[in-house]
């Protein structure tokens, strides 16, 4: 019985499960633990975020301060001393005046050798009677070798130098030219003394005829005008017959200036004379007859009366 005893708690010992071992235990209770984690974590998502799904108050701006601040101000000018400024106005005009030399020396070139150009075109052209042979080629030679000299070395020359060149040019060119415009212009003044002479003639004939216009004039003063007229065309004839004999290449003696200072002086003296005017002629005052005084007077006395 005893024996029966024993065995009947061994059997039941042996039919009790075994404890699982402690590795197994913590890895169930790892599973565990992550589940339940996992649970939380849904539930947590699933819960609406009311402090989330709240709109931001917006937050009122600060006022600006504003502060003034006084700031100090210096003044610093920069100025050149007296000295320097007298050297730079004498410097400036050192320059202006190097400018301007420059500026008249290239005028001076110019002039030279425009007429060079200018002058070898008409000796062969319009000035060609006013000079004998002899005189032209001796020019025209001249006129080349200052080409020359222009394009070597006259290239860059002070206007001294350039001026004293144009002025012996000038000294045959200018002859010529005179007698070129004497012999053109001459005609023309010629016919304004004759014009003039024409103009008083016409005027002592109406004197001679007694003309109302000029009967008024003294004849003492009309010969003055007649001299004057005759001595005037006496000259004239004489000084166009003289230029008519004349050779274009010699100068004239009368010049186309001393003809107009003729005409000037007839007029000075003629005009006057032939102007004067008439004298006046003051009409009679008209005075009242003496019966029509003597009866106005008397009819102031009876009104008195």
């Amino acid at each position: 019985g005893g024996g029966g005893g024993g065995g009947g708690e061994g059997g039941e010992e042996a039919n009790k499960p075994s404890a699982p071992p402690p590795e197994a235990m913590q890895e169930e209770q790892q599973q565990q633990q992550q589940q339940q984690a996992g649970g939380d974590a849904k539930k947590q998502e699933a819960k609406p975020n009311k402090e989330s799904d709240k709109v931001p108050e917006a937050k009122k701006p600060k006022k600006a301060t504003v502060k003034y601040v006084d700031l100090p101000i210096e003044e610093h000018t920069v100025s050149m001393s007296k000295k320097d400024i007298n050297l730079a106005v004498e410097r400036e005009a050192e320059l202006a005046m190097q400018d301007k030399m420059e500026v008249e020396k290239g005028n001076a070139k110019n002039a030279l050798e425009e007429y060079v150009y200018e002058m070898r075109d008409k000796i062969d052209l319009s000035l060609q009677e006013f000079m004998t042979e002899q005189d032209r080629q001796s020019f025209s030679q001249l006129l080349n070798a200052t080409e020359e000299w222009l394009y070597e070395e006259g290239e860059d020359q002070p206007k001294k130098v350039y001026v004293e060149r144009l002025g012996e040019l000038k000294k045959m060119g200018d002859p010529v030219v005179q007698r070129l415009q004497e012999y053109e212009g001459r005609p023309k003044a010629f016919d304004a003394l004759g014009s003039c002479l024409v103009h008083y003639q016409k005027i002592l004939d109406k004197y001679d005829a007694q003309d109302e216009n000029y009967k008024h004039i003294e004849a003492e003063e009309m010969q003055k005008v007649r001299d004057a007229m005759a001595t005037k065309f006496s000259w004239m004839n004489t000084q166009m017959q003289a230029m008519d004999s004349l050779p274009k290449y010699k100068d004239p003696p009368t010049k186309c200036s001393q003809i107009k200072i003729e005409k000037q002086n007839l007029e000075a003296l003629c005009k006057p004379i032939v102007t004067k005017p008439k004298p006046k002629v003051e009409p009679p005052k008209d005075e009242p007859p003496k019966d029509e005084g003597s009866k106005k007077g008397g009819e102031g006395e009876g009104e008195e009366e």
